[in-house]
């Protein structure tokens, strides 16, 4: 049997499929908080940001950074250091989103309307201070604190704050409103959705970290900040962007560490005529 070649067909090459390395997704600026990324990466995620502020925190303080930056932006006081917990937590935040191959629309941080941001900023600033003449007195009652006792802790807290030239106090205060919100309604709101699938969850656990990092003002400090950062992540979340939370976050603090030189100089006045008008029970 003699066999023809012109039969069967002519032979192609096989061209080489490539398989393409996995590619992190992120899901359109709109999505916002609703970050696609596995839960244990996530996880892993809010542990090395959070172990990172921590550790930076103790460095500047045994490293006599804290000392040098008091003496070098001595107009800032005790907020000096801010500046360089800013930066660094900036960098890191941009380290991570290159890592996973994120934009900084995965943690709010896309474009989004001139509409939505003075929406959503006249929205959050009055709420915030609702919010907190709602949450401080009832905190004050649960616990039994007086009126006294309060201004007493705040005082404290005040003391420590310096008197900023008044050009200085709305470039500092939006610079930690740009920073904090990044951080905590920004990449561990996005890490703390991608974690326990549920948005409401992460606005609760996120707003409770950034209470509590603030134990430094004391427990009425603690409740403020909270109730701040609750109103915050929830216009965060409904404007799908937080550039309103840094903008709110900026008029906020430009409003309190505007008032706080006047309270300084009428606290004590304040303090002593509470004192003497209460009557013994």
């Amino acid at each position: 049997m003699t066999i023809n070649m012109d039969d069967f067909p002519e032979a192609r090459p096989v061209t080489p499929v490539s398989i393409a390395p996995p590619v992190a997704r992120t899901l359109p600026a709109r999505s916002y908080p609703e970050t696609v990324m596995p839960r244990l990466l996530a996880a892993i995620d809010l542990l090395l940001i959070i172990g990172a502020f921590l550790l930076l925190q103790d460095l500047l303080a045994f490293s006599g950074l804290t000392r040098f930056f008091h003496e070098r932006f001595p107009e800032l006081g005790i907020f000096s250091v801010n500046i360089l917990l800013g930066a660094a937590f900036l960098l890191t935040i941009y380290g991570f989103l290159a890592y996973r191959g994120q934009s900084w629309s995965a943690i709010g941080m896309g474009r989004t309307s001139g509409i939505r941001l003075l929406a959503g900023t006249l929205i959050a600033v009055p709420l915030c201070y609702a919010a907190v003449l709602i949450a401080v007195p009832l905190f004050m009652s649960l616990i039994g604190m007086s009126m006294e006792d309060m201004m007493r802790e705040r005082g404290e807290f005040f003391d420590m704050v310096p008197q900023m030239p008044r050009w200085l106090v709305p470039l500092f205060a939006v610079f930690v409103g740009l920073h904090e919100e990044a951080l905590f309604r920004g990449f561990i709101l996005s890490r703390l959705r991608a974690l326990c699938g549920s948005t409401i969850a992460a606005v609760l656990i996120s707003t409770l970290i950034f209470g509590i990092l603030h134990a430094y003002q004391g427990m009425i400090g603690v409740v403020q900040t909270g109730t701040v950062g609750l109103v915050l992540a929830v216009v965060a979340v409904r404007c799908r962007s937080i550039w309103p939370a840094i903008l709110a976050h900026g008029i906020f603090n430009t409003i309190g560490l505007t008032l706080i030189p006047w309270v300084q100089e009428n606290f004590g006045d304040l303090l002593k005529e509470m004192s003497t008008t209460t009557a013994p029970m």
